[in-house]
Parts: C-alpha cells; structure tokens; sequence
C-alpha cells in the first residue's frame, strides 16, 4: 500500500490511523437499472409572449425586470 509522505507531528499520528481506514476495501454494490419516462409538453409551440407569461416549473419575472438583469443563465 502507497501511503502519503507527511511531516511527522503529533497531527500526522493522529490522522494515520484514518487514512488505513479509509484504504480498506469494502464490497462494491450495484443497482439495479430504472427506467424514467416524461411525457409532456407544456408550452406547445414555444414563443416569446407564451415563454413570458407561462411559469411551469419557472420563476415568473416581468418583462422589465428580464430587461433589466440581463442574460444570467441559458
């Protein structure tokens, strides 16, 4: 096993303990695979006056405020 040089101290003494704890080897464990299905259309044919005045899943602004911030997310 490779361990990490450290200067000897009274820390190092204390957190060696840990890192041979954390190099022991445990089981891996596998999942079982979901499948995730979303259906949905929520603005139908999107444009800007239906993108502006729909919240879905959105936080509503107004259209000033959108002008006003700028681009701060895509």
């Amino acid at each position: 096993m490779l361990l990490p040089h450290f200067k000897k101290s009274v820390l190092t003494l204390c957190l060696f303990p840990s890192i041979l704890y954390a190099a022991d080897t445990y089981p891996t464990v596998t999942l079982n695979t979901i499948t995730v299905q979303a259906e949905g259309n929520w603005l139908d044919e999107a444009n800007a006056q239906k993108v502006l005045n729909h919240a879905g899943a959105r936080t509503v602004i107004q259209r000033d405020e959108l002008i006003n911030r700028g681009v701060t997310s895509v």
